[in-house]
């Protein structure tokens, strides 16, 4: 995973987003994906919470649902940085 570009990727402006493909058979999910991504990459909290907004704006779903689930996500992320960081 060392090699793959996506934190170039990412630094380069390009839309990427983080999935799981099929947890049975790959024996991961979604959000062991996301921390190997983390870990191997030393993404900051701020290019997770970016990762997470385009996977929404990838999503097939219409416009309302997209915006409904992107502010919860907002609203629950904000949450959590005053919670854990004091921001």
């Amino acid at each position: 995973m060392a090699v793959h570009p996506i934190k170039r990727l990412m630094d380069a402006g390009v839309f990427v987003t983080v999935n799981s493909d099929d947890p049975p058979m790959f024996h991961a999910d979604v959000v062991e994906n996301y921390l190997q991504v983390a870990n191997t990459f030393n993404l900051t909290a701020d290019d997770i919470e970016k990762l997470a907004q385009n996977s929404f704006m990838a999503a097939f779903m219409d416009s309302a649902a997209r915006s409904n689930y992107l502010q919860q996500f907002t609203d629950k992320v904000s949450q959590l940085r005053a919670e854990l960081f004091k921001q």
